[in-house]
């Protein structure tokens, strides 16, 4: 059994994961549709000037709907909450083992701030993921929107050493408009 100590810690870490990853939620889904909001808006600037017609914007309730659908099979706060979980036990951990081998209050301070560290560049990967899936899916819905104008999409990958297979495999296909895959295909898609 944890010594008192580790368990009141834990109760704290608990309830400041929670807290803050309930805020971060709420900031970046505001975040997200605000970008989402502003990416139809440019996308449907852009194909205007490319075709030289003058297209309807998305109505602001698609894309309010489109961001509570999941991206890669979560929906923003499910993505948010596995983050905190992830927080919380691998803060559990370290408090856990410094508790159990006596290791001081300075080593586990230091062992937490090295694996926050490794939680925010987790949590920033998802929120570049979760970006580029509010992007593509402002674009989808553009498209959708104006469906009688356009045949397909093509998959354009970033084609450097950080590709990834699949992202290589699909560079150039052309996906009918209404089904196919659609980017992000992976944590950190570009």
């Amino acid at each position: 059994r944890e010594p008192g100590m580790a368990e009141a810690t834990l109760a704290l870490i608990r309830e400041l994961t929670r807290a803050a990853y309930v805020e971060a939620t709420r900031l970046v889904r505001g975040a997200l549709l605000a970008f989402g909001r502003y990416e139809a808006e440019w996308s449907t600037h852009l194909l205007s000037t490319t075709l030289g017609v003058r297209l309807a914007s998305v109505p602001g309730e698609r894309i309010v709907a489109a961001l509570a659908q999941p991206f890669m099979g979560s929906t923003i706060d499910e993505w948010f909450t596995a983050l905190a979980a992830r927080a919380y036990e691998q803060a559990r951990r370290v408090v856990r083992i410094g508790a159990l081998e006596g290791e001081t209050v300075g080593a586990m301070t230091t062992a937490l701030r090295r694996m926050s560290e490794l939680d925010r560049r987790h949590a920033e990967a998802v929120v570049r993921t979760l970006t580029n899936g509010v992007a593509v899916s402002a674009r989808q819905l553009t498209l959708d929107e104006h469906a009688d104008l356009f045949a397909g999409v093509r998959w354009v990958s970033t084609l450097d050493s950080r590709t990834t297979p699949i992202c290589q495999e699909r560079d150039g296909e052309v996906y009918p408009l209404d089904s196919g895959p659609r980017p992000p295909a992976h944590v950190n898609c570009r």
